[in-house]
């Protein structure tokens, strides 16, 4: 028999947008250590014009790094495949969007990676 699993898909709003002061984002999730997730976030506009899509974090523990992103069917919503959330505790993930003249970052999301039972 061969082994199967069921990958886990987790969406979440890193908004790029002209408004200021809107904050960050807190989201409670049935993300677990150690889980297999594609990760997509919405920014809110379209930028299938960009040449350059990552999603940028910081662990729980302080480490920061990114993850190069795809665009998604949706124009407005990129997308990385394969996603490990290596710790538990209080993830930050935001969009990164490059064009040839600017970098355009969303709304950080703040992400609890929970610990199984």
């Amino acid at each position: 028999m061969s082994e199967t699993f069921c990958k886990r898909k987790l969406e979440l709003e890193s908004r790029i947008t002209d408004e200021v002061g809107l904050g960050e984002e807190f989201e409670v999730s049935d993300v677990f250590v150690d889980d297999v997730v594609d990760v997509i976030l919405n920014t809110g506009c379209d930028v299938s014009n960009a040449t350059v899509w990552k999603i940028r974090y910081e662990k729980p523990s302080g480490g920061k790094g990114e993850w190069s992103a795809t665009l998604d069917d949706d124009p407005t919503k990129i997308r990385c495949s394969n996603v490990v959330f290596d710790e538990v505790g209080q993830w930050k993930i935001q969009a990164c969007v490059e064009t040839p003249i600017a970098k355009n970052y969303g709304r950080i999301v703040h992400l609890l990676v929970k610990t199984h039972l």
